[in-house]
């Protein structure tokens, strides 16, 4: 479905839901015309720093950034620090730049605790780490600009194992050895200048879980192109 928006016209929900309300900490529609991302499922809203845009997006609104002031934030995200994680979202990039987070929940430019995304060389991939960037990471393999992706990335701290999915598929996968999330002075981030250049991207419909979804609960989301929207999930 890479590039074809849909609206609330076009929503296909599965009927089961697959259990996506199990495990959710918090997620953001970021259908806002302005102001905070506010948390649909919780109380954990992102606070607006500077002034983030708004744009179309897959459901309704998304938020977007072309500026390094501009972005979401939310320091000690307790309720987000949990040992097992997935994270769950929509994304546009309108340019490239190395480093640009989409969403994150780390220790600031260090990038050694916590996990997230980041872009990164010259191929145009997204990787998601945890723990450390640049050793505990999986990537996408490579994607394009002006194209609407869904990305998920999850953590298992039983198995170890560390996936990425891009629009519903296992794109690439780790069986990392000795790692746990360590959370120490953590901030949770979306629409993020990671390197201090130009974000130029837009991120909707994202969602955080305390377990590492499966293959199945994905491809539900992705919904074959229509997305599943959060009023369609079940316990």
């Amino acid at each position: 479905m890479s590039g074809i928006l849909q609206t609330a016209a076009s929503w296909h929900p599965a009927s089961s839901g697959n259990g996506l309300l199990t495990g959710l900490v918090s997620y953001y529609k970021l259908d806002e015309a302005s102001g905070s991302a506010l948390d649909a499922h919780s109380s954990n809203n992102l606070t607006e720093n500077g002034t983030v845009g708004t744009t179309t997006g897959i459901i309704n609104g998304a938020r977007t950034s072309t500026s390094t002031a501009n972005y979401f934030s939310l320091s000690s995200p307790t309720a987000l620090q949990n040992a097992n994680v997935s994270v769950s979202f929509w994304v546009r990039f309108t340019s490239w730049s190395e480093y640009d987070s989409p969403v994150s929940l780390t220790n600031g430019f260090d990038w050694n605790n916590g996990f997230g995304f980041y872009r990164f060389g010259a191929s145009f991939t997204v990787v998601w780490f945890v723990e450390r960037y640049d050793t505990d990471k999986v990537h996408t393999g490579t994607l394009s600009t002006g194209v609407t992706y869904h990305i998920v990335g999850t953590f298992d701290n039983t198995s170890k194992v560390l996936n990425v999915y891009v629009d519903g598929t296992l794109a690439n996968t780790a069986t990392l050895t000795g790692i746990s999330i360590d959370y120490t002075s953590t901030v949770m981030r979306m629409l993020y200048a990671g390197s201090g250049t130009s974000p130029n991207m837009w991120v909707d419909e994202c969602g955080v879980w305390s377990r590492a979804l499966s293959s199945t609960d994905v491809t539900a989301i992705y919904n074959a192109g229509a997305c599943l929207p959060y009023g369609s999930y079940t316990s």
